[in-house]
């Protein structure tokens, strides 16, 4: 959220063609088993605009633990496509220098994928009520 935020302070034009062509990478993936390396480096070209190695070697660490441990989705297309529209809003609040809406969707967007990786509780033995 951090880098968002940052990103919009001081994106400048080379900032600005790398995340867009990340972007439409992304946008070219939905749907495909390339579509979790390309939402990958749509985040890290956007931390790296910060220019902080210690920052872009933590987000390499986290994603990469992330990635390994995530359980599958019951419908991959739906949540990339969801996961595209976020990445647009918050590379167009970048492009736009708005530091508000780039926080505030990078958020939505870290707190809506965190929610929709995580598996149910299981059952106790014998419950067969959700």
């Amino acid at each position: 959220t951090g880098a968002a935020r940052e990103a919009a302070k001081r994106a400048d034009n080379i900032h600005l063609t790398k995340l867009q062509a990340a972007l439409e990478r992304n946008f070219d993936a939905i749907g495909t088993a390339d579509f979790a390396p390309t939402d990958i480096a749509f985040h890290r070209i956007l931390v790296s605009i910060i220019d902080n190695p210690v920052i872009l070697t933590l987000h390499d660490m986290f994603v990469s633990t992330m990635i390994a441990h995530r359980p599958p989705t019951d419908d991959n297309e739906r949540y990339d496509r969801i996961a595209y529209d976020e990445h647009r809003e918050i590379y167009q609040a970048i492009l736009d220098s708005d530091v508000v809406t780039a926080t505030d969707v990078m958020d939505q967007h870290l707190a809506r994928s965190y929610r929709a990786r995580l598996k149910a509780p299981r059952l106790s033995p014998g419950n067969t009520k959700p």
